[in-house]
């Protein structure tokens, strides 16, 4: 059985407009940053895996990117970033989502 391994690359853009339409939708300003995108996976597996991450995104705006006029007062940047950071660490595949928001 041969497995189709594509990047992680090719989804980025969707996962981006999830955090603009995320933001949008709460009067907030959050942007997307990409860590490690360009390694491959099982197409099946990262397809699977697209659903966990577009939630986990849409909770990072939510839930922890302040309002501008919150991280305004705290000495913020108005718009806040989410980092998605993938990388391989043996056969696995590591992947981590923070944000500077709230603590």
């Amino acid at each position: 059985m041969r497995t189709r391994m594509v990047s992680m690359q090719r989804h980025v853009p969707r996962l981006a407009r999830i955090v603009r339409q995320s933001a949008a939708e709460t009067g907030k300003r959050a942007e997307l940053v990409v860590d490690g995108a360009s390694g491959e996976l099982d197409r099946q597996v990262l397809e699977r895996m697209l659903a966990p991450f577009e939630h986990m995104l849409r909770n990072a705006v939510v839930h922890g990117i302040e309002s501008p006029d919150v991280r305004r007062a705290a000495g913020k940047d108005e718009t806040g970033h989410i980092h998605l950071n993938l990388r391989r660490e043996g056969a696995e595949v590591i992947v981590e989502v923070t944000d500077d928001g709230r603590v």
